[in-house]
């Protein structure tokens, strides 16, 4: 009624007789027909038409923080979110979006895994010593000495131990490990300076430490000066003499132009390392049964891409340091021998305190039977020869 009265009021003047009155309604009539017509029809195409809204609508974003560099071919995280993203979203035709933002886009990797627990982010790719924060259990994998092979490691966290330490995830912060994998290798110390050759070597040098408690202990044992600093500062840390070495995985050299700021590496392998893709657990359980399963099944593809990824580029760091002019040393078994003596005396009394005895009896009970398995399999393998 008020599209025809404001409609007569603009025709007042000119329509007198009931003909001309009827062709202004006409007129209006096909006019207003005119209009909604084609927005009709646009609206149809967007509501129906395949792939456009349907899919948009039904569409779920999973946003992963992730700490490691965008290169695929040159990073471990990296190369195991991009196997997982591919499979998520073909496995799901689309309807699961997976967004990854490298390099601490979205902060640093503690926050990361605070607005994860939060329910803020889906899905953090985080590493252990940043996970001792919020599960001290973690310390266990940063026991000197402990790992002889990454097979060693894959074993434990494939077995009961390691499902224990993801349940230790789901409890204390809401975060379902999609995947367990490792970063970069075992871990050795690069130094500005000094090279080092001996526990002697290390006295007084001031060594970069990630927030481990049991790393942190380590290169105090050696009779290093151990600095927490973040991964975000280790560069200019180390540019600007604030400290005079770093602890990092052998391949993680690689990941920044360290050889700006160092001159020396020894290959010390004193602890192994940890990485994993977390996910909200509530976000994870807002999905359907179907698509759960699709990102339990990238995560383990996701898995053995980033494990195959970070021992390719280990096996490759050594010969990589050397050509970009930094000196590396292998200890001896002698060294290694006396560098293992007084970091398992200092460091797992500390462990053992801080996570409990039961913890770390159980931790060296799944290691020897990882290492248990591993002589079991390789004696079937050899069985197949025969006699």
């Amino acid at each position: 009624m008020r599209i025809s009265h404001a409609y007569s009021l603009r025709t007042e003047g000119c329509a007198r007789s009931g003909m001309r009155h009827g062709f202004q309604r006409e007129r209006r009539g096909t006019m207003i027909y005119g209009l909604w017509l084609p927005a009709l029809v646009i609206a149809l195409v967007f509501v129906l038409a395949p792939g456009v809204s349907q899919v948009t609508a039904q569409q779920v974003v999973m946003k992963i923080g992730d700490a490691g560099p965008a290169q695929i071919h040159r990073h471990f995280m990296a190369a195991g979110s991009f196997v997982f993203k591919d499979y998520v979203e073909r496995l799901s035709g689309g309807k699961i979006k997976v967004e990854v933002y490298p390099e601490n886009q979205l902060g640093p990797t503690k926050a990361l895994m605070e607005q994860a627990k939060a329910g803020v982010l889906p899905a953090v790719s985080t590493h252990a010593s940043v996970s001792t924060l919020f599960v001290p259990a973690m310390e266990l994998i940063f026991m000197p000495f402990a790992f002889n092979s990454p097979e060693e490691a894959w074993k434990l966290y494939d077995g009961w131990f390691g499902d224990k330490l993801k349940k230790e995830f789901v409890d204390k912060l809401g975060l379902l490990p999609l995947y367990f994998s490792d970063n970069g290798g075992g871990r050795s110390i690069g130094t500005r300076t000094k090279p080092i050759r001996s526990l002697a070597d290390f006295k007084g040098l001031k060594i970069r430490s990630p927030d481990a408690v049991a790393i942190e202990k380590t290169l105090a044992s050696f009779g290093a000066a151990p600095s927490k600093i973040t991964w975000t500062e280790v560069y200019t840390s180390l540019q600007t003499g604030v400290v005079d070495g770093t602890d990092l995985g052998i391949a993680v050299f690689l990941y920044q132009p360290f050889h700006e700021v160092l001159k020396h590496v020894i290959v010390t392998n004193h602890s192994w390392d940890w990485s994993a893709l977390t996910v909200n657990i509530k976000w994870f359980k807002s999905l359907s049964q179907e698509h759960q399963d699709i990102l339990v099944m990238a995560g383990r593809v996701a898995e053995t891409v980033s494990r195959g990824m970070s021992e390719t580029l280990a096996a490759e760091a050594i010969g990589q340091l050397r050509k970009q002019g930094i000196e590396v040393y292998t200890p001896t078994v002698k060294e290694r021998a006396e560098l293992s003596t007084v970091a398992r005396a200092a460091v797992e009394p500390l462990i053992r305190k801080k996570v409990g005895d039961k913890w770390t009896d159980d931790f060296f009970k799944a290691l020897e039977e990882s290492r248990a398995e591993i002589r079991k399999d390789r004696e079937k393998l050899y069985g197949m020869m025969g006699k």
